[in-house]
């Protein structure tokens, strides 16, 4: 058996995309058929993602928490 090198992508298929972001398959449908997830179309019934391009991607999503000024007298 031999090992796959670090620059051959992971492809996942719908259901498998789903698990790894903990969402429903047609929300993968619908975020697909607005461009907003990154996919590759392989046939007209075929797509797959890479597993790095989804973690890079959800990790753009990520909100950081806005900074607040604290009033200098300790009133909030």
């Amino acid at each position: 058996m031999t090992k796959s090198s670090n620059a051959d992508p992971v492809l996942l298929n719908i259901a498998e995309a789903a698990v790894l972001l903990r969402v429903r398959p047609t929300a993968l449908y619908r975020w697909i058929k607005a461009g907003a997830i990154p996919h590759l179309r392989l046939s007209k019934n075929k797509i797959r993602f890479e597993k790095n391009a989804l973690l890079v991607w959800i990790n753009s999503k990520s909100v950081q928490p806005a900074l607040t000024e604290r009033d200098p007298e300790g009133d909030e």
